[in-house]
């Protein structure tokens, strides 16, 4: 697995989350249930435990993204998983 690919597994789970719920785009869920950039963070954090393959935000203090023992900036995850959000929503 890849961070892209990852970040495509992401996304799939809030589009889950978004179409069981009604919202029409992430932003509207993240308005809905208030969440700051925190909440956002630890919903990816449950979603990377439940992936499994070895990918964790690290949790020191949250800006590195691990996967199979090498990282990524989160902030540069977090556009990727919303690039993916993006054109999901423009699809439909």
């Amino acid at each position: 697995m890849t961070f892209d690919s990852l970040a495509e597994r992401v996304a799939e789970e809030f589009r889950s989350q978004m179409e069981d719920e009604g919202f029409e785009t992430f932003s509207e869920m993240v308005k809905c249930y208030m969440w700051d950039t925190s909440d956002i963070r630890n919903e990816v954090s449950f979603i990377l435990k439940d992936v499994g393959d070895d990918a964790y935000i690290d949790e020191e203090d949250g800006n590195f993204i691990y996967l199979n023992g090498e990282s990524i900036p989160y902030s540069r995850f977090s556009k990727m998983f919303r690039n993916y959000l993006k054109s999901y929503s423009k699809e439909n």
